[in-house]
């Protein structure tokens, strides 16, 4: 065969390939604007949801205490969900604030049912802690069918959070239950109830639900009246939520002897760095509050001094509530700050989690919960 004719046989070949290829794809395309074929697809990725909900449950150790965050950030962080913890241990689910945006970290995290969640514990009442108390009041009624009212702890001012986030979604609730039926939205499910307490200088007892207990104490946040700190345990293991606080000497004590001890953090250094440029920018609103936040948020280096000098037993400090947002250079100076801490040293993040298993010394810890 000449070459000539070799050249034709293949453009023949190619444009016969391109051509089965050209009818496949329009074939494909009026599949897909079939509507069963659309149903089809559709009954596919709900029921693998379902399925991946049920299977990402049923591996989670039932017995093991877990913390999940669903909400890391700060008023200053564009990036992450506000504050927000989830604890679980055995059929015990509670939450630890409710900042914007953590509801839907929380439906990110198919371990936790929404109707299963047995309290809510606030830290203190900055916005950036109670935001989402609402949407997670709703979630948890009518996503997940609660027919009592959930429990809300905190220091006095919760009545009033509460009680105000109650009249809000009053109407709300009217029109859910006129519509969906009680059998959905049972109207005696719908409210918050507060429960407050007064917080001491030593941890009391707030909480308790089988093998779980909740202790709170009185942190360090002028002029917030009433930020509190938490102490988590279950069984043999335990933890510590500091909420927002300066450096607290008592709540250090507190957590002398936990596993995990969850601390706010911030690099006042570069918080006054940020200060002097936003002044010097013109920009004195901004200065002003980069200024006014040094005051009652904890320096980390002064964090792991206070550590080292009073011999405080931790496996692992979680950094939460970081200020100002991490990056490459934030995360260069706070591991600078650690290297040499005789305990494991995270950074929060929304959708980590970390597992404490019964019995054992092991602090798991998995950076996008799976």
């Amino acid at each position: 065969m000449s070459t000539e004719n070799s050249i034709r046989l293949g453009l023949w070949v190619l444009c016969i390939t391109a051509g089965v290829a050209l009818v496949g794809c329009i074939a494909l395309l009026i599949l897909m604007f079939s509507r069963g074929v659309q149903d089809g697809l559709i009954e596919s990725a709900v029921q693998s949801q379902l399925q991946s909900v049920q299977e990402r449950r049923e591996r989670l150790d039932a017995e093991a205490l877990h913390v999940f965050v669903c909400g890391a950030g700060t008023p200053l962080n564009r990036e992450m969900a506000q504050q927000c913890l989830a604890v679980v241990a055995g059929d015990t689910t509670l939450i630890f604030d409710a900042g914007a945006r953590s509801v839907v970290r929380l439906l990110d995290m198919p371990e936790i049912d929404p109707g299963g969640i047995d309290a809510v514990f606030i830290t203190h009442t900055h916005s950036d802690h109670i935001a989402g108390l609402g949407e997670l009041n709703l979630i948890s009624w009518i996503g997940g069918g609660r027919t009592e009212p959930l429990p809300v702890y905190g220091a006095p001012d919760v009545t009033d959070v509460v009680e105000g986030f109650n009249r809000a979604y009053s109407p709300d609730g009217d029109f859910r239950t006129d519509h969906h039926g009680e059998g959905i939205a049972p109207p005696q499910g719908r409210p918050m109830r507060p429960h407050p307490f007064e917080p001491g200088i030593e941890m009391q007892p707030v909480y308790e639900s089988g093998e779980v207990s909740v202790e709170a104490m009185e942190v360090v946040h002028p002029p917030v009246r009433g930020a509190v700190g938490y102490r988590v345990r279950h069984r043999d293991r335990s933890i510590v939520i500091s909420g927002d606080t300066d450096l607290s000497e008592d709540l250090l004590k507190a957590s002398d002897g936990v596993d995990v001890l969850i601390h706010e953090g911030m690099l006042k250094d570069v918080v006054a760095l940020m200060s002097r440029i936003a002044a010097q920018e013109g920009a004195e609103r901004l200065a002003n509050i980069f200024t006014d936040i040094l005051n009652y948020h904890a320096d980390l280096a002064e964090l792991q001094d206070a550590i080292a000098e009073r011999q405080i037993d931790i496996r692992l400090l979680l950094i939460n509530h970081l200020v100002p947002q991490p990056n490459f250079i934030i995360e260069r100076r706070i591991k600078a700050i650690f290297d040499d801490a005789p305990y494991r040293v995270k950074l929060a993040r929304d959708r980590m989690r970390i597992s404490l298993p019964l019995g054992s010394a092991q602090v798991e810890v998995y950076p996008t919960g799976d």
